[in-house]
């Protein structure tokens, strides 16, 4: 265009946001995505966790005490993998990525399963 003005198809936007429940799926399915990885650090990484849920969550559950404490080893379990992937096969046989959505799908698995059973093995959880 002659004027300086941009046609359609060469607009881009960019966007910066935390994980947002409210954001359309259609725009994160169209979009090019860059994502900052945690620093490596465990603990800042179990908190980033511990940010995707609330109190309400974990009281929700007919057990909340035994959630917690699944949930715990869980957040502990995926920071400790992605601390140990910058050392490569170092101390691992194979590469294991424990990404956020495998923390996610295990934590609404643990939940699932707290509600359906009255108590649970220890060697289920394994």
């Amino acid at each position: 265009m002659s004027d300086g003005m941009q046609s359609e198809a060469d607009f881009r936007l960019l966007l910066t946001t935390t994980p947002d429940n409210n954001l359309p799926s259609s725009i994160i399915q169209n979009a090019t995505k860059l994502t900052v990885e945690a620093s490596g650090d465990i603990k800042q990484t179990m908190l980033n966790s511990y940010n995707n849920v609330n109190d309400a969550y974990f009281q929700s559950s007919k057990n909340p005490k035994l959630l917690k404490a699944i949930f715990f080893s869980l957040t502990l379990f995926h920071a400790l993998s992605i601390d140990r992937r910058r050392f490569g096969s170092i101390g691992w046989t194979s590469l294991y990525d424990f990404s956020m959505e495998d923390l996610k799908v295990s934590r609404d698995q643990a939940f699932a399963m707290i509600e359906e059973h009255d108590s649970i093995q220890a060697r289920v959880l394994n």
